[in-house]
């Protein structure tokens, strides 16, 4: 093999005729030329660069790099692959596990828009469209293209790659859409993979943990509140054979906020309280003849919503408190500043109202 220019001013090597096993035969002038570069660049950054590298001693094998940088004495290995022919996804997948499996990284490299962008590790490069006509990166970072203007040289990124200022990092479901003629082509990628600076990557990953632990939270309030409706359920019939029991002439049940008359089998939801009981269900005693409606009963109401206020004015007022369990009514008393036999517990005998 040999070096050669083409009439186009592309540096590449030619093939000698006595030579048919060497390991760059059969690959395109462009695919040679951009797989030097590369070395180049590698070197430049101050580390080995072995072209077409093969497994070594303790190696499982199944890959041969286009070029495989290394530094003396140190473990880390990276394997930058010119990829211009077709190749899946799936393909680039278990060829990058492949390196993988031998503790190599991986950064792919096409001058296309391949389909396998963004699912492995890789970018799209292309001239530079000025004087000196640059291969830079377009595609593959964990950015837009109106944020790459202009687009980085390949030789920065596999600088900053190998110094550890750019990384591999996850960046969740891709959209984007390529010019393709006179139309444009999508891609979509559901768990996308991107060249990202270690900021960028702990950025996304205290994005993700606050989004983690505000689902957490809604999660967590939603278990909270299916509980509280199942307790106030169990405990409403008891408050409201109180109220029923209590009633004189001319006296009459409402519940909720605002109070209504009770028609049929009362459910949980009718009667419905706010901040002010505290969001605990409402049962009231309304007085037709004294036209005056009393504050009867307060089931369940939410402890932490309990201020010294509206403790206050319950026991003023010889508001009942009801709990589902005892262990209900135990917390209740605490927050409210009450006796425990001051709150009632459902299905339990009432007992005197606090007032």
């Amino acid at each position: 093999m040999h070096a050669k220019v083409s009439s186009r001013g592309l540096r590449f090597f030619a093939h000698d005729a006595a030579a048919p096993k060497c390991p760059s035969a059969g690959e395109t002038p462009e695919h040679r030329e951009l797989k030097n570069s590369v070395a180049e660049m590698v070197r430049a950054a101050g580390w080995e660069a072995f072209v077409e590298a093969e497994p070594g001693a303790g190696d499982r094998g199944g890959w041969r790099a286009d070029v495989l940088a290394a530094l003396p004495e140190q473990p880390r290995r990276v394997a930058f692959e010119i990829q211009l022919s077709g190749m899946t996804p799936a393909e680039g997948k278990e060829r990058t596990g492949r390196y993988g499996a031998d503790g190599i990284e991986v950064v792919w490299i096409s001058t296309r828009h391949a389909r396998w962008l963004y699912e492995i590790p890789g970018v799209r490069v292309c001239r530079r469209a000025d004087a000196l006509g640059a291969l830079v990166a377009d595609r593959g970072l964990a950015r837009t293209p109106k944020d790459l203007v202009p687009a980085p040289p390949l030789s920065e990124v596999i600088v900053d790659f190998l110094g550890g200022q750019l990384l591999v990092d996850p960046i969740g479901e891709f959209y984007d859409q390529i010019p393709f003629g006179e139309r444009t082509r999508e891609y979509w990628v559901r768990d996308a993979v991107a060249l990202r600076t270690p900021a960028e990557a702990a950025a996304r990953q205290a994005t993700e943990a606050k989004l983690r632990a505000h689902f957490a939270a809604l999660e967590e309030h939603e278990r909270h509140r299916a509980a509280l409706m199942a307790r106030q359920q169990a405990a409403l019939p008891s408050a409201l054979a109180d109220a029923e029991a209590a009633l004189t002439s001319n006296q009459r049940i409402q519940v909720g906020v605002p109070a209504k008359d009770v028609v049929g089998v009362v459910t949980s939801e009718e009667a419905r309280g706010n901040e002010r009981t505290a969001y605990g269900r409402v049962v009231w005693i309304r007085d037709g003849l004294i036209r005056e409606t009393k504050l009867f009963a307060v089931v369940c109401p939410v402890a932490g919503r309990i201020g010294p206020g509206l403790a206050k004015s319950w026991a003023t007022r010889g508001v009942r408190i009801y709990a589902a369990d005892e262990g209900e009514a135990s917390h209740l008393a605490s927050v409210l500043g009450w006796s425990f036999r001051d709150i009632h517990v459902a299905g339990v005998p009432a007992t005197p109202s606090p007032g």
